[in-house]
């Protein structure tokens, strides 16, 4: 993955069979990827999706497809949606 650009905690919602739910987690930015995790007891994380950047797009939020990222008002989606 190389070396992060940029680290930080993103308040992400995502849906699951038991609804829609969210949590902060812990976000590395990489040249071509989104890494986020989940943290554990003690120091530990859980990755839980890394998120090749060449697959997504930022599309405006009133489009109707993708998920909303708040307060950005922008919406990420996978380029092969249909």
């Amino acid at each position: 993955m190389g070396h992060a650009n940029l680290c930080g905690v993103l308040f992400v919602a995502y849906q699951t069979v038991y609804g829609l739910r969210g949590n902060y987690m812990l976000s590395i930015l990489f040249k071509s990827y989104l890494l986020l995790a989940l943290p554990k007891p003690g120091t530990r994380y859980e990755i839980v999706a890394i998120i090749g950047l060449g697959d997504v797009r930022v599309d405006k939020p009133d489009n109707g497809r993708g998920y909303l990222l708040w307060p950005l008002n922008k919406r990420i989606s996978k380029t092969d949606d249909v």
